[in-house]
């Protein structure tokens, strides 16, 4: 199915911000917060809404903002999956490296359940649990970006919830080409889609 109204793909910019240049004791923090919350139309208390939310992430996010500060850092990308209903709020972590960015996926997971709380309270104290999801494995050090995409991309087309993610994950990736082609043909696809869009304006 095509992305539906509860699904959101946050910029890397947004997260970024949120990350590192909007501390707790920024005096803006609340505000802020409280902005993010809106754009991002989470479920408030009670409600039976529920929302999905594709949150790229770097390995740079989980850094101290003195070493994000210096130029040339972050060397990978992976994508949390984070679902949030009136009865549970899900993290779902899928790392074409083996799980290379889990200490920043669980740092970026902790940041984003604040911007919930502002107009949440079903989930106030819960612990943040981050799922390390088995995800197909890139071939070199440098297709992250694209497994990023291109898992977003599958789990954008599958029901709400994660129980089968994995196992349709690993179907489509083959379908798709598998290890040699993957990567390929999606980075192919990407290219024409901008060239098209081009085209057209």
């Amino acid at each position: 199915r095509p992305p539906g109204e509860d699904d959101l793909f946050l910029d890397p910019s947004v997260v970024s911000f949120l990350m590192h240049q909007l501390p707790p004791d920024d005096e803006d923090y609340d505000h802020e917060i409280a902005n993010l919350n809106h754009g991002w139309n989470l479920p408030r208390s009670q409600s039976k809404d529920r929302r999905r939310i594709f949150i790229p992430v770097s390995d740079q996010f989980g850094a101290s903002r003195s070493a994000f500060s210096r130029p040339g850092g972050g060397n990978h990308w992976s994508m949390l999956l984070w679902e949030v209903s009136r009865e549970e709020v899900s993290f779902g972590h899928f790392d074409s490296s083996s799980g290379l960015n889990r200490e920043a996926a669980v740092a970026v997971a902790r940041k984003v359940v604040d911007v919930l709380r502002v107009s949440n309270s079903d989930h106030d104290g819960c612990r943040v649990r981050v799922v390390e999801r088995k995800t197909p494995q890139q071939g070199n050090g440098h297709d992250c970006g694209v497994f990023a995409l291109g898992v977003a991309e599958i789990l954008a087309a599958m029901p709400f919830g994660m129980e089968k993610a994995e196992e349709e994950l690993q179907k489509q990736y083959d379908e798709r080409g598998g290890q040699g082609e993957f990567a390929i043909r999606l980075r192919r696809r990407i290219g024409d889609d901008i060239r098209r869009l081009a085209a057209s304006k």
